[in-house]
């Protein structure tokens, strides 16, 4: 069966990381009959994927902006030109440039289509007005015969008509990748976040409990707009981390916290897990795989005291933080990408066993 995944991004983050491990991490035998089309600011991280066919639709986010619907209208001519040649069975769409392309597709060239929603892109669709994401993504998905979510709870608004052919395929972890390392040392009063620095990751609650907790120190890794006001004398801004670093800090940390207002499915959460850390978190973002008191404590967004609490709370009970930690691991385990890229296969064996009955 042969299946191509279409990822236009401009920039290589949460969506495009799954992608890359989705392909990685698939069955071997089926492999040599997969391909993947992305622009030309994210084919470098898929080069190395071996055995999968490579196509760059070419570049145009960092085009002048004139010269950008010239260079888009090319990528286009390139992805029909090799469907022309190369006919497929199935084409999963990744994000909203995606949709966009697979409009000006033939669609006589493949006899399935798999739409891919991430999180920001339903959210956009169902909640916010605009009239481009409503119209692509909207034909899109009347068309599809599969809808794939990475979580439930980010489906809820679509409509019945929708969700009749959804399913959930959430996003994972390289559990080997991210694990407890034996030589690093726990520190016993650190409490780490990770990812951009902005309002909607919670950073500013997280200052605030800064303030508020000067006998702990706040670790701070990545990057964004409000990283000038990581400047109290027990913050650090750690900068941007590569994955290897991270796992190191992760291990480091006493515990770590994620207060976003929303996620689509966060990779954070499940690397801070699989390296047996405690999490604190919130329900709106984090209910998904995070069970509270179990493997994680879960508090609402925007709720400083709550925030408060809770570190304080792990922080000086060791014994409820061992166990959480324990569950966290084991929970993580059941996310890994091996088992990610197994349901998407049993997805695309589905879809070819509809088309051979309807023949």
């Amino acid at each position: 069966m042969k299946v191509t995944f279409i990822l236009i991004a401009g920039g290589f983050s949460g969506a495009e990381n799954a992608l890359y491990n989705i392909l990685k991490f698939c069955p071997k035998r089926d492999r040599k009959n997969i391909s993947v089309m992305v622009d030309k600011d994210i084919e470098k991280y898929y080069i190395d994927l071996e055995d999968i066919t490579l196509i760059s639709l070419g570049g145009y986010f960092h085009e002048p902006f004139l010269i950008r619907p010239y260079k888009f209208l090319k990528s286009i001519l390139k992805a029909r030109n090799y469907l022309k040649s190369n006919k497929q069975d199935v084409i999963v769409l990744f994000l909203s440039y995606s949709w966009l392309v697979y409009s000006m597709l033939d669609k006589k060239k493949f006899k399935s289509m798999i739409v891919s929603l991430r999180g920001t892109d339903v959210y956009n669709f169902i909640h916010r007005y605009k009239i481009l994401n409503k119209i692509f993504l909207g034909n899109a998905l009347r068309e599809s015969e599969k809808i794939v979510s990475v979580s439930k709870k980010k489906i809820k608004g679509l409509s019945k008509r929708y969700m009749k052919k959804t399913i959930v395929i959430p996003n994972g972890i390289d559990t080997k990748f991210f694990r407890p390392l034996e030589n690093i040392e726990q520190r016993k009063n650190v409490i780490l976040f990770t990812g951009r620095f902005i309002k909607m990751k919670g950073v500013m609650e997280i200052l605030s409990t800064a303030k508020e907790l000067p006998q702990y120190e706040f670790w701070f890794a990545g990057q964004g707009k409000l990283a000038k006001l990581i400047n109290l004398p027990n913050t650090k801004n750690l900068g941007l981390k590569s994955k290897k670093e991270l796992v190191k800090l992760y291990n480091q940390a006493t515990i770590c916290v994620a207060p976003s207002y929303w996620e689509g499915f966060s990779n954070v959460g499940l690397e801070v897990t699989a390296c047996k850390r405690a999490l604190i978190a919130t329900q709106e973002a984090f209910s998904e795989y995070i069970t509270d008191k179990k493997n994680g404590i879960l508090i609402p967004a925007k709720d400083e005291v709550a925030l408060k609490n809770a570190i304080v709370d792990l922080m000086t009970n060791e014994k409820k933080r061992k166990e959480i930690e324990k569950n966290a691991r084991e929970k993580a385990l059941k996310y890994s990408w091996e088992d990610v890229s197994k349901k998407w296969s049993t997805l695309f064996k589905k879809i070819s066993k509809n088309e051979t009955n309807k023949k």
